[in-house]
Order: C-alpha cells, then sequence, then structure tokens
C-alpha cells in the first residue's frame, strides 16, 4: 500500500474507502502492483519480453567476430529474409525483434566492426540448428548454413540467398511444423505387433500350457 512521505501514514489505492482523487499520490505509486498481488497483462509482456532479451543475449554471445567489417546494408538485407523464411517455415508470422545499430559504432561507408547483434544472430542460430535436427539424411544440407561461419560479408550473402531458398521449400516447412523426431506416417512408442494389441510375454504356466495343446 502506498505510503504518505511526509506523514508516513498509508494511502488507500482507489477505490477504497478513503480515497481521495484530488489527494497527491507519492513518487512511483503509479507502478505499484495492485491490492491482492494480482497482475496485469502489461507486466506478464514485460516480464516475456526480459526473459526472450535475455535468452538472445545469451545466444548472442557465441557470435564470431567479423573478419572485415559488416555492411549494414547487408546484414540487415540478412536480417530481414530471416524473417521472412521463419514466418513461411513456421507457418505463422513470428515478428522478430528489430537491429537499430548503435550509431556510434557504425564506421565509416556505414560499416559494422563489431559481431552481429543478438537480434540477428540468435534468431539465425536457431533456424540453422532446427533445420540441421530435422534434416537427418542431409537432403537440405545446401539450402542450410552454419551462423558461426558468417564472419564477412561474402558469407553473410551466401546465407541470404540459402534464407530464399528454405523460404520456397514447402517440404521443409511441413517437416519443420510436425512432430521432432517423427518421420511422415510414424507413430510413437514400440512397433505394434499384427492385430493392433501389444502381446505380453508369457509366463512359464501360460508356456506348459501351450506346449500341452499343440
Amino acid at each position: 500500500m502506498p505510503v504518505d512521505p511526509v506523514t508516513g501514514e498509508q494511502l488507500p489505492y482507489p477505490g477504497d474507502p478513503g480515497y481521495d482523487p484530488n489527494m497527491p499520490m507519492p513518487p512511483g505509486a503509479g507502478q505499484m502492483p495492485p491490492p491482492g498481488g494480482e497482475v496485469t497483462p502489461e507486466m506478464v509482456s514485460e516480464a516475456g519480453q526480459e526473459v526472450g532479451q535475455a535468452q538472445m543475449d545469451q545466444v548472442g554471445a557465441f557470435a564470431p567476430p567479423p573478419t572485415k567489417p559488416y555492411s549494414i546494408k547487408i546484414v540487415k538485407s540478412f536480417a530481414s529474409e530471416l524473417d521472412k523464411t521463419i514466418d513461411f517455415l513456421a507457418g505463422e508470422d513470428l515478428p522478430l525483434p528489430e537491429w537499430q545499430p548503435n550509431q556510434e559504432m557504425v564506421g565509416k561507408g556505414d560499416k559494422w566492426d563489431a559481431p552481429l547483434p543478438p537480434e540477428v544472430f540468435a534468431p539465425a542460430a536457431a533456424l540453422s540448428e532446427a533445420v540441421r535436427m530435422i534434416d537427418v539424411d542431409g537432403k537440405f544440407a545446401s539450402q542450410n548454413f552454419d551462423a558461426t561461419e558468417l564472419v564477412d560479408d561474402s558469407s553473410v550473402r551466401s546465407a541470404t540467398a540459402k534464407l530464399k531458398l528454405m523460404a520456397k521449400n514447402q517440404e521443409l516447412a511441413n517437416l519443420l511444423q510436425g512432430p521432432v523426431g517423427m518421420a511422415e506416417g510414424e507413430e510413437g512408442g514400440a512397433p505394434m505387433p499384427p492385430g493392433g494389441e501389444e502381446e505380453l510375454p508369457m509366463d512359464d504356466e501360460e508356456a506348459d500350457l501351450l506346449m500341452e495343446n499343440m
């Protein structure tokens, strides 16, 4: 409950008995959680964004340093194609955070002399790994890339071209949208014997009875 910074008295929340709408609230009272510990949608959204950013930063830490400064235009083109490809392969709109380069780090000629930012590297690494895991036969290897090898403009351009191929590959999309680790038409669990019911092993008494009836 908010407290009057002058008198130290507890102040009522809006709607509570004794609440005066003209009464000044102490600094920060508007950001205090509502009574009863209720959680608002805004609080959930902000928490989710914080967790997502933390995970993105953790993966982004593995981005390799460039052998030559990147062209910001080429990196942004890659990021745009990455967004489109992920949406296609996922079968739904999954917006990625847009990278806005820190102008203090932008070099002469609109260059970026630092590892790919987490907003770009993390989703690229996740997509590359997802395709690698689902492609057990290497059927789509020519369309995949290794995010840890994106170290210059040439490698980023090559990966962008591969993303465009992925974004037209419906077979790959179907695999990524299906159950992980199951081939088409395959069901989980051990194979069933003819008749559709699992046969349990016989004990000694049942085995002896079967031998007597043969």
